[in-house]
This record gives structure tokens, C-alpha cells and sequence, in this order.
């Protein structure tokens, strides 16, 4: 004989209240849980909210799973499912993506045995974490160049100084030459060859400046527009008749404070690629508007703010992801005929004015670089170097290089040139120099690039016992104390390694307000 629950009252409420219990129990839970069958029919779900759901109930309920899901993901899960009916255990996780509504949602999935022949799914939208994890890739990626490009620009400059030096000597000594030797001699077209290829190394060299950020610039306030305006021509004969050239660029489109001879060869540099990837014809786009771009947007680490961006675009052949991220290392190139330092020394001359640059490109979609610098509001021109009221006595000047090769150049080029010449090439030997000369000395030529003797210090040194003396500093690129308004004021110049030794007299002339002398 059975015995009947006394109080079925009771257990109809434990019942209910046990039930209230799990369902709070599920509500705080983060995840979806469905009741799938053995042949992945969907039966029945739990969510913690209605808008948890990625598609309302009616679109899967009573489904089969390759219904609702990408055949691969469908098939996955069938697999997943007969082996958790067979063995008992919980599934290892299952992570997908699925495409709904045009947006891209990831989820993580595993399943647990609740019936014979049926599983709970319990699944997780991951979408939120995924996307925070690829930011983070994306800025440790950033991060990684950052540091990678800053310790090659500083190898590119080290290296271009040193080289630098050594072709001053070249080219000095090849002028030399040249002014010993008669036009119809026949040596002089092999001098003239050394020459040109110093000249040739001289431009590598200010490449490899432009890259390491340290390259001689001179920015001043542009209109945008009227400057895109002035070179478009000079653009679309570079292009070429087979390329199909555009420009758009507004009255609005903007200042910047760039150095306009550089901001020219960098448009053109990017110009001359988009015709390469285009040898059968196509269309080329240059275009400039003013942004507000805000953090991480333009595929750049730009400080927020207001940028003019200015925009190439070609329909060319593309590049793929592994050329796209070396297109900006010194020296790689695709083309044999090309030495690889284009677009590096692009990238160097947009870092150092402060700007930023991006790539968008695809293998037969064609490529699109911008360029993003800082929108300018005035202009605060720099002042001119007064000349030297001329002098009656031969003009004294101070060579101060450790470089033994440049220095003797430059006392044979200046000496040549009717000067008088002191050397000296640390600060005890200049005290020593200073001490002994009794006459005035009018020009200090200062090597900005030796170790251990800052421009400042050098220039506050000599001016203590020689007031008024004017500078001449000569560097393979500009560092900080000669850079801006210092490089600016009066009685003071600089003439940027290597030169020619027309270039040095001229400059050496300029400061003293004299005429210029033959070498």
C-alpha cells in the first residue's frame, strides 16, 4: 500500500520555489543555454535577456543546426555533441564566428550530457573580448614598429653621419680637381665621375636622414590648396599619358607647417610608386581635406586632434599583407632598378613634421597611402641673416672639426679662398688658439656632429672672448641647438654635409657680406 503526500500544498510550493531558485540562478548567468537533440534540433533555450539572443527564437527553435549555422560550424558541433553523449564528459570549448545582420559575432560553445539523447549547449557571446583583444594585438603590433623603425632611424642616421663626413672629403677634394684641371683635359672626366658619385652617395645619405628624422628641414606655413595646385602639374606629367589623373583639394583644405621642398618629393615619391603599379594605365587619385581624427583611427597612433589629410590613391596591383609591412624598411625593395629608400625616407619626413602616415592596400585593388600632419594656424616667419658690413683686413676664421680630413679641406678651400685660417680641434685647443690671437677672428665654422662637444657650449665658449664673432655650423643633420629660431638669428648659419666648396664660399660669404671668391 502506497502512502500519499499529507500535504501536497507544500510540495507544489518547494516545487515552485526550487524552480524560482534556477531560474535566478540561470538569469545571473552570462551565457545562452539551449537543449539540443542527438541529431542537433534545436528543443528548447535559456537566456539571460532578450536582446542576449542574436536572432529571436523562431529562426532556430525546431531547426536543425546546418539550418541556422555555417556547414563547417554545424558540423563541428555534431561532432562535439556525439561525444559528449558518448562518453559523458563536457565538450572542450568551440569557438566561432557568425555573420548576422552584416556584423561579425564571435561565441564560444561547449556541451554537457542531460538526457539519453539530448545536451545543453552553453554558449558565450565573446565578441566584446575578441575585439579587445585584437586592439591590444594591434597596439603591441604598433608598439613593436614603433621600436623597430626608432632603432633603425637611429642606425640610418649614425651611419649617414659618418658617411657623410667622408663624402664631404670626396666631392671637396673632386671641386679641388676640377679647378686645377683644363676643360679639354682627359682626366677631367674621371674626376668628374668620382664626383658624381659622390654626389650619388651624398643623396643616399640624405635619404637615410630622412629616415632616421634627421634630416635639415625648412617648414613654413602652407595653404594646402594652393600648393597641391602649383606641383599638380608637375604630378600629372609624372604620371604620364596612360594614367587617368584626378585632383581634389578645396578652398578649405588647410595649413600645415612643412618644408614644402620635402613635402613635394614626398608626394611625388608616392606618386612615381602608384604609376609603377600601374604599367598598363589606370587612375590616380590626389586629394586633401581637413579631420578630426580621433585616437587609434586611420590605422595610425596619432595624437588626437586636427590633421590635414592628404591622399594618393591608385586602382594599381595592390601588395599583400607581408610586402605592405616592409614597404617602409631602408633598402626593401621589389623593383631590382630601385635602391629602396623612397619610402622610408617618406615615412622619416611625415614622423619628423610631426605627422603620421597609413596604408591601405590589396593584391588587384590597388593602394591607398595618407598622409596626416597637423593642421597650422599662422605663420611666424624666421628672421634673416644680416650681412657683415664689409672689412679692410683679411678675414679670420675658426675651423673647430676632429674630423682631420674635413679639416684639412676646409683650411685649403678657405685659404684658397683668401682667408685666414685657425684650427683647432677640441675645447683646450681652442682655448689655446683664442689666447694666442691677437687680431679679431670674424667667422667661427663649427663641426656640429663631434662627440662630447655641443654646438651651444662650443658657440658660448668662443663668443665669451670674441663678441659678435658670426657661426657657420656644419652638420649631416640638424640637432636640437641649431634647429628652429636659434638656426635663424642673426650672424648665424648652416651649411649641411657633404657640400661643394662653392656652397661653403657662398655661405662663408653670405655671413661675412662679401663677395663671393673663386675656390
Amino acid at each position: 500500500m502506497s502512502q500519499e503526500n499529507p500535504n501536497p500544498h507544500v510540495s507544489a510550493t518547494a516545487l515552485r520555489e526550487s524552480e524560482a531558485r534556477m531560474r535566478a540562478m540561470l538569469s545571473a548567468l552570462p551565457d545562452m543555454i539551449f537543449r539540443v537533440d542527438r541529431d542537433g534540433t534545436f528543443l528548447d533555450f535559456h537566456a539571460p535577456s532578450p536582446k542576449a539572443l542574436a536572432v529571436p527564437p523562431e529562426r532556430f527553435l525546431g531547426k536543425n543546426l546546418y539550418e541556422v549555422m555555417p556547414e563547417e560550424v554545424a558540423r563541428e558541433s555534431l561532432r562535439l555533441i556525439a561525444e559528449t553523449l558518448r562518453g559523458g564528459k563536457v565538450s572542450p570549448l568551440q569557438e566561432y564566428s557568425l555573420t548576422i545582420a552584416g556584423e561579425k559575432l564571435d561565441f564560444e560553445a561547449r556541451f554537457a550530457r542531460c538526457a539519453r539523447n539530448e545536451v545543453l549547449a552553453i554558449v558565450r557571446d565573446i565578441t566584446d573580448r575578441k575585439r579587445s583583444e585584437e586592439s591590444a594585438r594591434r597596439n603591441e603590433e604598433r608598439i613593436r614598429e614603433s621600436y623597430k623603425f626608432e632603432a633603425l632611424g637611429r642606425l640610418a642616421g649614425g651611419l649617414a653621419h659618418h658617411l657623410n663626413n667622408m663624402m664631404t672629403v670626396v666631392t671637396g677634394y673632386s671641386d679641388l680637381l676640377l679647378s686645377r684641371v683644363e676643360n679639354g683635359d682627359p682626366r677631367r672626366g674621371d674626376i668628374e665621375k668620382i664626383r658624381d658619385a659622390g654626389e650619388r652617395a651624398a643623396g643616399l645619405t640624405r635619404e637615410l636622414l630622412a629616415f632616421g628624422r634627421r634630416q635639415v628641414l625648412r617648414p613654413r606655413i602652407l595653404d594646402v590648396h594652393r600648393f597641391l595646385s602649383q606641383i599638380s602639374g608637375t604630378i600629372r606629367d609624372l604620371a604620364g599619358p596612360s594614367i587617368r589623373f584626378a585632383f581634389t583639394s578645396g578652398e578649405d583644405s588647410g595649413k600645415v607647417n612643412a618644408d614644402p621642398d620635402r613635402l613635394r618629393a614626398a608626394l611625388l615619391q608616392l606618386v612615381s610608386n602608384a604609376r609603377d603599379a600601374m604599367p598598363g594605365g589606370g587612375e590616380l587619385h590626389l586629394s586633401a581635406r581637413v579631420v578630426d581624427l580621433l585616437q587609434g583611427e586611420g590605422g595610425t597612433d596619432a595624437v588626437p586632434g586636427r590633421y590635414v589629410s592628404l591622399t594618393v590613391e591608385d586602382n594599381g596591383s595592390g601588395m599583400d599583407a607581408k610586402t605592405r609591412e616592409r614597404i617602409f624598411e631602408p633598402f626593401y625593395t621589389t623593383r631590382m632598378d630601385r635602391e629602396g629608400m623612397g619610402l622610408p625616407s617618406v615615412l622619416g619626413f611625415v614622423q619628423q613634421s610631426g605627422g603620421h602616415i597609413s596604408v591601405e592596400s590589396r593584391p588587384g585593388r590597388g593602394t591607398t597611402i595618407r598622409i596626416w600632419l597637423p593642421c597650422a594656424e599662422r605663420e611666424e616667419p624666421a628672421a634673416a641673416i644680416p650681412a657683415a658690413k664689409p672689412g679692410r683686413r683679411r678675414a679670420a676664421i675658426l675651423v673647430v672639426t676632429d674630423e682631420a680630413m674635413v679639416r684639412s679641406l676646409l683650411v685649403e678651400v678657405l685659404r684658397r679662398g683668401g682667408y685666414d685660417v685657425l684650427v683647432a680641434g677640441t675645447f683646450k685647443e681652442i682655448s689655446a688658439v683664442l689666447a694666442a690671437r691677437k687680431g679679431g677672428i670674424d667667422l667661427l665654422i663649427a663641426d656640429s656632429d663631434m662627440p662630447g662637444m655641443k654646438s651651444p657650449e662650443l658657440v658660448r665658449r668662443v663668443s665669451a672672448r670674441q663678441p659678435g664673432i658670426r657661426v657657420l655650423h656644419l652638420s649631416a643633420y640638424p640637432e636640437k641647438e641649431h634647429s628652429g629660431k636659434r638656426a635663424s638669428r642673426a650672424g648665424t648659419a648652416l651649411l649641411r654635409k657633404p657640400f661643394h666648396t662653392r656652397e661653403l664660399l657662398a655661405r662663408v660669404e653670405l655671413l661675412l657680406g662679401r663677395a663671393p671668391a673663386a675656390p
